[in-house]
């Protein structure tokens, strides 16, 4: 896994980083965490799921519409609609997509936390 300060947002970009470095996968939050818990020595853990394939471009507009803290700019996503109608199709689909890995990290994390409360109560 590489970590990055920005979003790959095209197929070329994460296939490019992948030759480069060996990486499966790009990560913007986790190596950024870790290095806090170790500065403070707070136990750590990262689980991550993907939600975009490598080959996959991410629309322009997922990167218009979302503010810094993640939350959608009605404003935003209705400029992108009017300017480029075909982008509801796009959009829906990362929506989608996204929603389908939350749904598989939530039943990986079921089991982790089953496992970790057994072994604290040992």
């Amino acid at each position: 896994m590489i970590t990055l300060d920005h979003v790959a947002k095209t197929g070329a970009e994460k296939e490019r980083l992948g030759r480069e470095t060996g990486a499966l996968a790009v990560d913007m939050e986790s190596h950024a965490v870790a290095a806090v818990c170790k500065e403070r020595k707070v136990r750590f853990m990262a689980v991550r799921v993907i939600s975009d394939a490598m080959d996959h471009d991410l629309p322009d507009e997922a990167l218009t519409i979302l503010s810094d803290n993640g939350v959608v700019q009605i404003g935003a996503a209705l400029s992108a609609l009017w300017k480029r109608p075909g982008s509801a199709s796009d959009l829906w689909r990362l929506r989608t997509d996204a929603n389908q890995s939350a749904d598989r990290l939530a039943g990986f994390l079921e089991g982790i936390v089953s496992q970790l409360c057994e072994a604290e109560a040992r």
